[in-house]
């Protein structure tokens, strides 16, 4: 989570802010993509994400901080719920998932 306030309102949604840090520990360069998945909950009421750097190439033992938006409407929030960020290798196919809280009032 992004120093701060857990939340904001933005625009008619409760905004949560996270930053995401990739490391490559492999012995080789390596790109990874990352992709937001959202509760079918959550998503059916309008809930959205941003990943603006949606992959990173990094070298053996480098790292990157990428930011991530979550979004929920107000009237559709009824209660936190979970977002999982899972981070792809693309040359081994191997997967690592983040759990998130998405928390508002």
């Amino acid at each position: 989570r992004q120093v701060g306030a857990p939340y904001v309102v933005d625009a008619g949604h409760y905004r949560n802010q996270y930053i995401v840090h990739v490391v490559n520990k492999t012995p080789r360069e390596g790109t990874f993509e990352l992709r937001v998945v959202l509760p079918p909950a959550a998503a059916a009421a309008g809930a959205t994400a941003v990943v603006p750097i949606p992959a990173v190439t990094l070298p053996s033992l480098g790292d990157q901080r990428v930011p991530v938006t979550v979004s929920v409407p107000l009237a559709a929030f009824d209660g936190g719920f979970e977002v999982t960020v899972e981070t792809r290798d693309t040359a081994t196919g191997a997967v690592v998932a983040s759990r998130l809280a998405f928390i508002g009032p």
